[in-house]
């Protein structure tokens, strides 16, 4: 334990609060067979006073500093906080106002306790959805609140959306989702409050989506069911072949794709090394527009933001999957126009000047403890406004010694790109 932590600590009813606010029902202190006295002595402090905290008895004392003195008191302290038995498995002992738990396990003294998960969730078929973009379980949360709020984050971890049962130790109060893109807020569509007084939510998450589940409002209803599903009615693919057109002074000209595909992969060396915007032009024939369906342009895979026109009007930017949009209201019955403009990462062109002669000197004598070499001096062809004289595109001021011949990042639109009804 980090005792000087442990001294900003005070008990309040049972629970024990940071300087910052935070509250926690248990004190949970990594398994360990030994402890300083003062640090026991703070501990025994606190659960005197109200706290329960899950630690292992310890049975010495670290260092030679008055051995016999310091484990002599440990050893007091110890039979009475832990009291006397020598089990392993879920021993409690009432101490002053609070407890102390010794086992293996800090879930069993939750459980005895009765002290449920602040979240929790269900889902069917969890195999099915591949490696987290993180490691854990899926989902990841956290809570804050205030007097008289509760805000979760919900976030899904995997690259596929998935509907999951979300339950909140929130006791009588409405749920509400807030959409932090488009600011909308909404009533969940689908709760239930549950027998141990927590309520259930139905989430459906977009891939790598996230949603605010917010609790301020009181319950006056203890279930509710009014959900929608989306009805897929068909959807639209683009046939003809993709007019794209580098930004920049120092861009590739103009070039056409049959088949929408990673630029990276591509053989010409302008074009795979371009980092930049890039303009993705195309037309779609509508030949009736129905009141009451959604038109949502689906872009599909894209590297790595996009900005959307559709007949000359912007639609909005995209910077996250699922990278979809409703364009409903810009469409017209007959040729429409779409523009999609893509921009990528830096380090493509990076990676790709490296394969080139140096245009500056560089100089290991910079200070800095990163790997690579740093400018020497500002060159001349870059005071003078000029372009390199090796052909490199990128000026940087430092190289990168690891960064030649790495593997080039996915680069610009993907797709599938398609048009979905609903």
């Amino acid at each position: 334990c980090n005792r000087d932590i442990l001294e900003s600590v005070k008990v309040k009813n049972g629970k024990l609060i940071l300087p910052n606010g935070l509250e926690y029902a248990v004190l949970a202190v990594l398994e360990s067979d030994h402890i300083r006295p003062e640090v026991l002595k703070t501990l025994e402090t606190l659960i005197k006073e109200g706290a329960v905290v899950v630690a292992s008895r310890p049975e010495r004392v670290p260092g030679l500093n008055n051995a016999d003195a310091a484990y002599a008191e440990v050893q007091n302290l110890t039979d009475q906080i832990w009291g006397k038995s020598e089990e392993k498995h879920l021993v409690k002992n009432n101490y002053g106002k609070g407890m102390v738990y010794s086992t293996e396990s800090v879930l069993d003294a939750c459980i005895d306790l009765n002290l449920l998960p602040d979240f929790d969730f269900k889902l069917d078929n969890p195999g099915e959805y591949g490696e987290t973009l993180f490691p854990g379980n899926g989902i990841e949360y956290i809570h804050r609140n205030t007097s008289q709020t509760d805000v979760y984050f919900v976030s899904n971890q995997h690259y596929k959306s998935k509907t999951i049962k979300a339950i909140f130790r929130i006791k009588d109060k409405l749920p509400e989702l807030w959409n932090a893109e488009t600011g909308e807020i909404t009533t969940a569509p689908e709760y239930r409050k549950l027998n141990d007084g927590r309520i259930e939510v139905t989430l459906r998450l977009d891939e790598a989506g996230s949603v605010f589940v917010v609790f301020r409002k009181v319950l006056k209803e203890e279930n509710a069911s009014n959900f929608k599903p989306v009805v897929k009615l068909g959807e639209m693919m683009f046939s003809s072949p993709w007019k794209l057109t580098f930004q920049g002074s120092v861009a590739p000209g103009p070039i056409v794709l049959n088949e929408l595909v990673d630029i990276s992969k591509l053989n010409e060396a302008e074009v795979k090394y371009f980092s930049g915007t890039i303009s993705y032009e195309n037309e779609i024939k509508i030949d009736e527009l129905k009141e009451g369906t959604r038109m949502i342009l689906d872009l599909g895979e894209v590297n790595v933001a996009a900005r959307v026109f559709v007949n000359g009007e912007i639609m909005g930017t995209l910077w996250k999957r699922p990278f979809r949009i409703d364009i409903t209201d810009a469409l017209k019955t007959g040729t429409n126009d779409i523009k999609i403009d893509v921009a990528n990462l830096w380090i493509n062109r990076v990676i790709g000047d490296q394969e080139l002669p140096d245009d500056c000197e560089w100089t290991t004598n910079t200070g800095s403890t990163a790997k690579g070499m740093g400018l020497a001096k500002i060159p001349d062809w870059v005071i003078e406004g000029k372009e390199s004289p090796t052909g490199r595109k990128a000026f940087v001021g430092w190289k990168w010694t690891h960064v030649k011949g790495k593997e080039l990042l996915p680069s610009g639109l993907v797709g599938p790109v398609r048009i979905c009804m609903e």
